[in-house]
């Protein structure tokens, strides 16, 4: 599946796409998604596709690879699909080299119509630890709305961090073009 945007093409993942997450993946941008293992190896990356294929497969989370000038500089998805409750989770990450570009909020415009007007989703939500403030700061010009916090809900460098849990709902979901 390939969504496009003005300078952004989406695509599923494939295995040849391996090395160039790896290579995405640094200290940097991993630091406030304390899921992604550090250090992030080849095969991580692999089992990541593999999985991701899996479950696009099954219409369970849709991955995407985030291609700006035909180089693959992040991934996106919509996981955890609930099409019973017509909703899923959003999450994204970019290479640190194209963060202030515009490029997330291009990308994430894109999932959001996809998951609204394709999988015809009433709500797509997202968890950000609070100190993430770029990311924060991206999901609320996007009009997104704190839902609420999970408490102590990560543990990063033996330190906790809340979770902020917002979302958007599609009546307030707005396409720029």
């Amino acid at each position: 599946m390939i969504i496009k945007t003005k300078r952004l093409i989406l695509r599923n993942l494939r295995i040849e796409d391996a090395p160039y997450i790896k290579r995405n993946i640094s200290k940097e941008v991993i630091k406030w998604l304390p899921d992604i293992p550090w250090p992030y190896t080849l095969s991580d990356a692999k089992a990541y596709i593999k999985n991701s294929l899996f479950n696009f497969k099954n219409k369970t989370s849709y991955d995407f690879g985030i291609l700006f000038n035909d180089k693959l500089i992040g991934t996106i998805s919509l996981s955890e699909v609930n099409f019973k409750h017509k909703r899923a989770r959003l999450a994204y990450l970019l290479n640190r080299n194209y963060w202030g570009k515009g490029i997330m909020t291009e990308a994430v415009l894109a999932i959001l119509s996809f998951g609204f007007n394709k999988l015809k989703l009433q709500k797509i939500y997202t968890g950000v630890v609070q100190e993430n403030l770029r990311s924060l700061y991206l999901l609320k010009k996007l009009k997104f709305k704190k839902d609420g916090i999970n408490r102590r809900h990560f543990l990063i460098n033996n330190k906790f961090y809340d979770e902020i849990i917002l979302s958007l709902l599609k009546d307030e979901f707005q396409e720029h073009s």
